[in-house]
């Protein structure tokens, strides 16, 4: 692999240092700089090194895990290297031990986690207990690895954690700025954004003419339920199991992102609008209202069916229980499990997320739809966050002052970890 200066610092500073982060925004190299560092360092240790890769959610998790193979793939390395890489990535609270109640872990000082490598994906999420539990529990001497974003959206819980240890810890830091792999556009208004340039930033939506970003018509969200009512035509037709990888990946390809929960323009409103639309094209829908498509949300950890907060179930028919509706959610080695939809635990309608619910995921095309008066969860690390959720194509339900309050509103948290993490 070649590699540009800032780059291949970064790729020095991991194979140095005990504790690093590459910090970077989507599409900016930091899956293929991670691999070259696990080559380099299965190289250099052998294959009884043991990594771990991890992601504060199923969905990050699964998306490291499908961006690392993608990119091996791609790759010209050898296929014993390649072999020797970790085959799946995990949840922070898999890795962990993390069970049934909360506030414990298996994974203590006098018990720590057997891995030599810790690669940790999406640290902007990641909360000040979770990340203390996981700094705590790595053996003396085990290398961890952030990767993230500074400028997205923290955790919701407590303490900006990867923010905090970015500027507490400048000689642990590596930075990526060039993003390979978004529209050019988007990446442009993401940069000003960023940078607080309020005016520049509604320029680059209004005045472009590139399609690839613009103001959302009035008659958006009929837009958002005719693509979404595609999309349905294909769950309909796909009756076996062996097919339902692509009806996960038409699903992945468009999503509406709303600022708000609550409200005529929070996800709520939105999901019910999107679904009572959808009712009345002719689908077909079970006595409890099911029907092949219907995506859910889940809200709420549950460790005996080991599914968590921010998973994103699909209601599909199956072949072995002849066409009965089940919920399937995909795995992170790729599989598919299934519960019948009585045993889903707490969950919404998955047609439109919260902005904050949609970190880790990316789509192709993207809604963001932010509310026609200020709010306080308005700002300019909830707006980066929802416009780098877009890789090709991005309309914005916004008025103007709206969204230059939100660029121009930066918040500041701080969490006290650095010196942990550092020692």
């Amino acid at each position: 692999m070649i590699f540009l200066l800032h780059q291949q610092r970064a790729v020095n500073l991991a194979l140095t240092k005990k504790f690093c982060i590459i910090s970077g925004g989507p599409g900016t190299g930091k899956t293929t700089l991670i691999i070259s560092i696990i080559s380099q360092l299965l190289d250099r240790h052998g294959t009884d090194l043991r990594i771990a890769l991890a992601a504060p959610t199923g969905k990050a998790a699964l998306r490291m895990q499908e961006s690392i193979k993608t990119q091996l793939h791609e790759l010209t390395l050898e296929p014993a290297l390649a072999a020797r890489f970790p085959a799946q990535a995990t949840t922070l609270h898999r890795l962990l031990g993390l069970g049934r109640r909360p506030g414990r872990t298996t994974s203590q000082k006098s018990d720590p986690l057997v891995h030599d490598v810790v690669v940790v994906d999406e640290a902007s999420m990641v909360d000040l207990a979770m990340m203390w539990r996981l700094s705590h529990a790595l053996k003396k001497d085990a290398r961890l690895i952030l990767l993230g974003d500074r400028d997205q959206l923290a955790s919701v819980e407590s303490g900006a954690v990867l923010a905090d240890c970015i500027d507490s810890l400048p000689n642990n830091v590596a930075r990526l700025e060039k993003s390979y792999r978004f529209n050019r556009s988007i990446a442009r208004l993401a940069e000003k954004i960023k940078t607080g340039a309020a005016d520049e930033a509604w320029k680059s939506v209004t005045g472009s003419d590139n399609s690839a970003v613009a103001v959302a018509p009035a008659d958006w969200l009929n837009a958002c339920i005719a693509e979404y009512r595609h999309f349905l035509s294909l769950a309909e037709e796909t009756a076996d199991p062996i097919h339902y990888d692509a009806v996960f990946k038409r699903f992945k390809r468009f999503r509406v992102l709303c600022a708000l929960r609550k409200g005529p323009s929070g996800a709520e409103e939105i999901n019910l609008r999107i679904e009572q639309a959808l009712k009345t094209m002719k689908i077909r829908t079970d006595a409890e209202g099911w029907y092949p498509g219907k995506p859910v949300l889940i809200t709420r950890n549950d460790y005996d069916l080991d599914l968590f907060n921010g998973d994103i179930g699909i209601c599909l028919p199956d072949s072995a229980s002849d066409g009965v509706l089940r919920l399937w959610f995909e795995g992170s080695d790729g599989s598919f499990k299934k519960i019948l939809p009585s045993q889903v635990p707490l969950h919404e309608p998955g047609w439109a997320l919260t902005i904050h619910k949609s970190q880790g995921s990316e789509f192709e095309e993207v809604v963001v739809v932010l509310p026609e008066i200020d709010n306080r969860v308005l700002c300019r690390e909830l707006l980066y966050t929802a416009v780098t959720r877009a890789r090709a194509r991005l309309s914005l339900v916004a008025q103007e002052d709206i969204f230059k309050f939100s660029v121009e509103k930066k918040t500041l948290r701080h969490s006290g970890l650095a010196d942990r993490l550092a020692g």
